[in-house]
């Protein structure tokens, strides 16, 4: 079974929330464009200054989305 791959982009500062949510709409709209397997995004809040904007994608997915989107970082869900 393959596995699931949280690609992470990380915002900091006073408008870290704000940018992170804006992000996220973005990788929604890439995630359908390029119809991959899974299109889960989301945000979390994990400081008032440290917010972070995620992709949930298929490992055999992983590196064609990090090639375009330059993720900060990884990890692995499942």
């Amino acid at each position: 079974m393959e596995r699931t791959i949280k690609l992470i982009w990380d915002f900091n500062g006073d408008d870290a929330a704000h940018f992170a949510a804006h992000h996220k709409r973005h990788l929604a709209e890439f995630a359908s464009k390029e119809n991959l397997l899974l299109r889960e995004t989301g945000i979390e809040q994990l400081s008032s200054n440290h917010a972070i904007a995620y992709l949930l994608v298929k490992e055999s997915q992983v590196y064609t989305v990090r090639d375009v989107l330059k993720p900060k970082r990884a990890e692995i869900v499942d």
